[in-house]
């Protein structure tokens, strides 16, 4: 909400497409948390992805800076160290 995002003096919203972010869940949750595929794949369709969508992929509006997997890291680094020293 905007009240929430209000709260914070910087702002970071890391962009990391769909299907990334699934297969990152899916081998966590299968290696550390001894789930099957099938019930990581239905937690993701029925709850992870739809709150996502409803709660986090909107903020990309309101940050200060968004990183991209395309993005350097040093530069990225470096943006951030800037945007705090400002603060």
């Amino acid at each position: 909400s905007e009240e929430l995002m209000d709260l914070f003096d910087l702002k970071i919203f890391i962009d990391t497409p769909d299907d990334v972010r699934f297969e990152r869940r899916m081998n966590r949750d299968i290696n550390e948390r001894n789930r099957t595929q099938e019930g990581v794949r239905n937690q993701w369709e029925v709850q992870v992805l739809p709150m996502h969508k409803k709660y986090v992929e909107n903020t990309i509006n309101s940050a200060n800076i968004i990183v991209s997997k395309n993005d350097d890291f040093d530069d990225v680094a470096k943006k951030i160290l800037t945007e705090i020293k400002e603060l």
